[in-house]
């Protein structure tokens, strides 16, 4: 993981880390700017050091494998093709978005291909379009997540089945109560093998990976009365890499400092299929724009770039890129923002990959070489 907080005069200022644990950074900007925040106060203040050592005008702090319980954060889209009365019109359209503890605990075994995670759920959302032509709006409901109805994982199929129900809110479809909405992902075996054992497992255990990406997974959705029928819908993820500049706040949280963090997700003999790049800032220049490259010097690659994009009003941003990406090789991988006074700053890490698409090795702390450009 590569943290790079504050401003001076110096620009495009350098820096190559990871992080070592395993698994997705925490998706929360508040996580970010404290940590940021309580190094800069002295805490992990010989960590702190020791980086800034390595590479002299830069205001380089990075950090041990603390983080919250891990989490992934699952965003989607679904368009009705076909009419339910005057609730549902083909062609409206639904978004919704929750937050799974990857860490929860299962809590039943419903067959031996099939295990359930009931309190894996941490928020829930569910909206419609303002567009829309039917009537049917869940902006009242009151969804029941603590546990869910329904949460689980299929071997069989590689798949997850999300069931919300209600505890009040919710209007009838044409007539009929409502009854719940399903959410299924469904991968391929490459990108998520869920693997059931015989006794209790954490939702990462049973999903074989600790960084499931949720993009890769096909969609589906139901939104069933009590018959139960569904209107027919088509379903796709959300982007994680363009949808996730969310500016968040805390009640009593100390000012956050500005600062950008870079980190690369997973462990040496992984397939990158199962990891990403996690990158962003925290209270940086407002709207100003990023950039994610990447340069494979051993296939003769200068430069590419990977995405790009803007932070929000706030100056807050957390994005994702699946690690497909990377190619073969060593793989230098570069996050180019702006600070609060406009100066460009660079996180970089230097990341190699086998000929078979995996992970082999990522830079560490201690040794951060610097990236000219």
């Amino acid at each position: 993981m590569c943290f790079l907080a504050g401003a001076s005069a110096s620009a495009d200022r350098a820096c190559c880390g990871h992080q070592t644990h395993r698994g997705l950074f925490p998706s929360r900007h508040a996580l970010y700017a404290g940590m940021i925040t309580r190094m800069l106060e002295g805490r992990n203040r010989g960590s702190a050091l020791l980086s800034v050592a390595l590479l002299v005008g830069a205001s380089l702090l990075a950090t041990g494998p603390a983080h919250a319980a891990d989490t992934v954060t699952v965003r989607g889209s679904a368009t009705a093709t076909s009419t339910v009365g005057t609730s549902i019109v083909s062609g409206d359209v639904f978004t919704y978005e929750f937050v799974l503890d990857l860490s929860s605990q299962s809590t039943s075994a419903t067959s031996s291909s099939s295990r359930t995670f009931n309190d894996a759920v941490q928020a829930f959302s569910f909206e419609a379009a303002d567009s829309n032509d039917g009537t049917w709006d869940p902006a009242g409901i009151t969804w029941d997540i603590s546990p869910v109805s329904n949460l689980a994982l299929n071997e069989n199929s590689d798949a997850l089945t999300l069931q919300v129900k209600t505890s009040s809110g919710a209007p009838q479809l044409n007539g009929v109560d409502f009854f719940d909405l399903v959410i299924t992902l469904n991968w391929e075996a490459a990108d998520v093998d869920v693997q059931l054992s015989g006794g209790t497992q954490t939702l990462a255990e049973a999903l074989g990976t600790s960084s499931p990406d949720p993009t890769q997974a096909q969609h589906y959705l139901e939104i069933r009365d009590t018959v139960p029928q569904s209107a027919s819908f088509t379903a796709q993820a959300t982007a994680m890499d363009s949808g996730d500049a969310v500016s968040t706040s805390r009640a009593g949280a100390e000012p956050a400092v500005p600062g950008g963090f870079l980190t690369i997700t997973g462990n040496p003999g992984e397939p990158l299929s199962k990891n990403q790049i996690v990158f962003g800032g925290v209270s940086l220049r407002p709207g100003s724009a990023w950039v994610l490259e990447v340069t494979n010097p051993g296939s003769g690659q200068v430069s590419e770039v990977i995405t790009q994009g803007a932070l929000d009003e706030g100056g807050h941003g957390e994005f994702h890129v699946p690690m497909t990406r990377l190619a073969p090789g060593q793989n230098i991988v570069v996050f180019r923002f702006d600070d609060l006074e406009g100066n460009r700053l660079t996180l970089g890490n230097i990341v190699r990959v086998t000929a078979g698409n995996l992970l082999l090795a990522k830079s560490p702390e201690t040794a951060q070489p610097a990236i000219s450009r």
